[in-house]
C-alpha cells in the first residue's frame, strides 16, 4: 500500500519581511502579476520594432532558403552552447542541470532583461530559475554571474584576430585604433586583476571588506563583516579552481556559443549569395560584438552592433546596401527571433520550475 503523498498547503508562510507573513499563495499571485507585467512590457518594446522586423523577414524570404536554414541551425547550437555554459558554471558548485534547461533559461532571462532591469533583470532572472531547477545557491549565483564573463573572453579572443587582421591591411583609423585597444586593454586589465586577487586572496578580502564597510557607512545601512568574508572566501575558492582547471567546460560552451553564431552570419552571406572570406568574417563580427557588450546601457546592444558592423564590412569591401541586408537578417535569427521566443518560453520555464519545486 503505497502512502499518501503530502499535500501542499498554499496558505503555509511564504517568506518574513519584518514582522510581515506572506503566504505562498499570495507570492504565487504576485509571481503571476509580474509575469504579466513582463509579457506586457515585452509588448510595448515590441510594438514599435514590428515594421523594422517585418521588413527585414521579407528581406529574408528572398534569400537562398538552405542558407537560411543552416543560419538557422547554427543559431540553435549557439543558444545550446549558451544553454551549456550555464550547465558548467552549475556543476562548479557540485550540482547539476541540463544544457536544455539552461538553453531556457539564458532565452528566457535574456528576454526579460531586455525589458525588465536589463542585465540585473536578466541575472536575477537566471538565478531564479537556476535554483528552481536544482541549482541551489551556489550553483545559481555562478549561473548569473560567469557566463556572461566567459562569453567576453571567447569574444575577445575573436575581437584580437580580427583587430590584427585590420592592422595588417591598414582598414582601422587612428580613432578606430585607439578605441578598439582601449575596450581590449580594458578587459584584459580586468582578466589580470582577478587572477592577482585570487593569488593575493587574503589581502583581496581584506581590501574588499574595507571597501564595502565604507561604502555601507556611507549609505547608513549595516555591514555584516564575517557573513560577507564567507560568501568572498567562497567567491575566491571558486575562482581558484576556474583557474586551475574549471574554467575549461564553461568556456567550451561559450566558444560554441560565439563559433555558432558567426557561423549563422557566415550562411546570411551565402544566403545573399556573397561568400566572403574568414578573415572578414571575423573581423567585421567580433569588434562590433565587443562594443555592443560595453555599451550595456542599451538592451542587447540594439543599434550599436548593427551599425557598427555594417560600417565594419563596408569598410572591409563588402557593398554597403549588401551588408546592411545581411546584417539585419542576421539580427532578426540572432537576436529578435530568440527574444521573441524568450517571451514564449517564460510562462512555459515558470510553470515548470514551479512543478519541479513541489515535487
Amino acid at each position: 500500500m503505497t502512502e499518501p503523498q503530502p499535500k501542499h498547503n498554499n496558505l503555509e508562510p511564504g517568506i518574513h519581511i519584518g514582522k510581515i507573513v506572506i503566504s505562498k499563495f499570495v507570492l504565487s499571485i504576485i509571481e503571476k502579476i509580474v509575469l504579466l507585467g513582463i509579457l506586457a512590457l515585452a509588448v510595448f518594446f515590441l510594438l514599435p520594432q514590428l515594421s523594422s522586423i517585418e521588413n527585414s523577414l521579407k528581406v529574408l524570404a528572398t534569400l537562398k532558403p538552405w542558407a537560411i536554414s543552416l543560419a538557422l541551425a547554427a543559431q540553435f547550437i549557439s543558444y545550446w552552447g549558451n544553454g551549456l555554459t550555464t550547465s558548467e558554471c552549475v556543476k562548479l558548485s557540485g550540482n547539476r542541470i541540463t544544457a536544455l534547461r539552461g538553453l531556457l533559461i539564458a532565452l528566457a532571462s535574456a528576454s526579460i532583461g531586455l525589458v525588465a532591469g536589463g542585465m540585473f533583470g536578466s541575472t536575477a532572472s537566471t538565478f531564479r530559475w537556476v535554483k528552481a531547477s536544482g541549482g541551489g545557491n551556489d550553483g545559481s549565483s555562478l549561473a548569473a554571474s560567469l557566463p556572461p564573463i566567459f562569453v567576453d573572453i571567447a569574444l575577445l579572443a575573436v575581437a584580437v584576430i580580427g583587430m590584427l587582421f585590420l592592422l595588417f591591411v591598414h582598414d582601422l583609423t587612428r580613432t578606430q585604433v585607439i578605441s578598439f585597444s582601449l575596450i581590449t586593454l580594458l578587459l584584459i586589465a580586468l582578466a589580470v586583476l582577478c587572477i592577482l586577487a585570487v593569488k593575493h586572496q587574503k589581502a583581496a578580502i581584506e581590501k574588499i571588506l574595507v571597501i564595502l564597510a565604507k561604502i555601507y557607512a556611507l549609505i547608513r545601512k549595516d555591514f555584516s563583516e564575517q557573513q560577507t568574508r564567507n560568501n568572498l572566501e567562497k567567491l575566491f575558492a571558486t575562482g581558484a579552481y576556474l583557474i586551475r582547471d574549471g574554467w575549461k567546460g564553461p568556456l567550451k560552451g561559450a566558444s560554441i556559443n560565439i563559433l555558432f553564431d558567426m557561423l549563422t552570419l557566415y550562411f546570411v552571406f551565402l544566403a545573399s549569395g556573397n561568400n566572403i572570406s574568414v578573415f572578414v568574417l571575423i573581423a567585421g563580427y567580433g569588434l562590433p560584438w565587443l562594443i555592443g557588450r560595453m555599451a550595456f546601457i542599451f538592451p542587447g546592444g540594439v543599434g550599436v552592433i548593427e551599425s557598427t558592423m555594417v560600417a565594419m564590412y563596408a569598410t572591409l569591401g563588402v557593398d554597403n546596401s549588401i551588408a546592411t541586408v545581411v546584417v539585419l537578417v542576421y539580427r532578426v535569427i540572432s537576436f529578435w527571433i530568440p527574444s521573441i521566443l524568450g517571451f514564449v518560453i517564460l510562462p512555459i520555464l515558470n510553470a515548470i520550475t514551479n512543478d519541479t519545486n513541489l515535487k
